[in-house]
């Protein structure tokens, strides 16, 4: 899937949960591409737990289960 996007639409409120859980600003944006049309507001970003990482690898290798 591809989205286009403008630029992000940050609030004080999601820039700091993001923050708190060790993500910055500047990782988040480097995910997406910013040419388009649409805007993106992210609510929160966290890194992910070895247990969360290893269920998401799963499923990735097998997307049927």
């Amino acid at each position: 899937m591809s989205i286009l996007l403008d630029g992000f639409d940050w609030d004080s409120g999601n820039r700091a949960k993001c923050t708190k859980h060790g993500v910055s600003v500047a990782t988040i944006e480097s995910i997406f591409e910013r040419d388009g049309q649409r805007f993106l507001r992210p609510i929160s970003a966290r890194w992910m737990h070895a247990k969360e990482i290893r269920h998401f690898e799963a499923q990735i290798a097998h997307p049927e289960d």
